[in-house]
């Protein structure tokens, strides 16, 4: 899954099978709905969350790569949810919105401290906020139907209306592709009493600020993720449970998966995940090219980790806890760290 990582006096030889999860540390504390992002150095920045009874956090908390260790960061200005957590290009932070709230405010890892900034245009939680090549924030969608994006300028700090999108939509997913251009991907329709999967999926272009449909997935998806693969494609995994095309049910969520190819426009079928459906799982895709899919919903899926590789799933070993509406991301050092999601420990795949 990579190049070795190397010897730790704290990890003994025996221990370190590639392939298989070790504890990274305890999180000073226990959230779910979160991310990890990187900071200059190694370490990896935790923001805000859902605390384990519910309420948003303000707590912040770093991990060390070089120790495996936590420790709490300095607390957020505003406790947020449903918010999203993004690296600026020149290694400040940027969380936007949350349950109830339009606000923003930057971390600068320099100083160790959250300023505020620009408000967005309107109180946004589920959205999503991607990077986009020029250094801009694209932030879109969120629950109350929205359909308005916007952007952010970390050089002035100032927030802009873009194009709206063709459609409401909050607990979607948004993709960078290798063209610059942006793919979200279903989420959920928000109405009076309740909320629908969507099928959609739309294009953003930054040069023209517009949004263009595009190809309907096969089934509606929320509680999925989407992933870019080194070949330009994006692929996408599970999602909460929905009635399946054929007619089938699986409580847990989905284990269908599905390809987007960007230069005709579709989606295609992708081989299924192994062990069954899951939503609230999460995916990324290592510098080799490798995309690791971990925890979920139901058991024993919120304790398993899979592999895609050039088209065929692989199962990795058992995580330590189970977790859903956990973050992970790719340590400098090519392991694979996951935490949040209301678990006690952090833990790293040894690659």
């Amino acid at each position: 899954m990579g190049a070795a990582v190397p010897n730790r006096a704290t990890t003994k030889e025996s221990t370190r099978v590639p392939g298989t999860w070790l504890p990274a540390g305890a999180p000073p504390v226990r959230v779910s709905a979160v991310d990890l992002v990187p900071l200059p150095g190694g370490a990896v920045l935790l923001a805000g969350g859902t605390g384990t009874g519910g309420a948003a956090s303000a707590a912040t908390a770093v991990f060390d790569p070089t120790g495996d260790s936590w420790a709490a960061g300095p607390e957020l200005g505003v406790a947020r949810q449903h918010h999203t957590t993004t690296a600026l290009w020149h290694g400040h932070v940027l969380v936007a919105g949350g349950a109830d709230t339009a606000s923003a405010e930057v971390f600068d890892p320099v100083a160790r401290r959250w300023t505020p900034t620009s408000p967005m245009t309107t109180v946004r939680n589920g959205h999503t906020a991607t990077r986009l090549r020029d250094g801009r924030v694209l932030v879109a969608g969120g629950r109350g139907a929205l359909t308005s994006a916007e952007l952010y300028d970390p050089h002035t700090g100032g927030w802009t209306a873009t194009g709206s999108m063709t459609d409401a939509r909050t607990d979607h997913r948004a993709v960078l592709l290798d063209d610059g251009r942006v793919l979200v991907v279903g989420g959920l329709l928000p109405t009076d009493d309740s909320a629908a999967a969507l099928t959609g999926c739309e294009l953003y272009d930054p040069a023209t600020g517009a949004w263009t449909a595009t190809g309907d997935l096969r089934q509606p998806r929320a509680g999925h993720q989407a992933v870019l693969l080194f070949d330009h494609r994006v692929l996408v995994t599970g999602g909460d449970p929905v009635l399946a095309p054929d007619g089938s049910f699986d409580p847990h969520g989905l284990a269908t998966a599905e390809l987007f190819h960007p230069w005709i426009g579709t989606w295609r079928p992708a081989p299924p995940m192994p062990g069954g459906g899951r939503g609230g799982h999460r995916a990324i895709t290592l510098r080799s090219g490798v995309v690791v899919v971990t925890g979920g919903t139901g058991t024993p899926r919120h304790h398993t980790a899979l592999a895609f590789v050039a088209g065929t799933w692989f199962t990795l070993g058992r995580l330590v806890e189970g977790r859903g509406a956990h973050a992970m991301i790719e340590l400098p050092d090519d392991r694979v760290l996951v935490a949040g999601g209301t678990a006690t420990v952090g833990e790293v795949l040894i690659p």
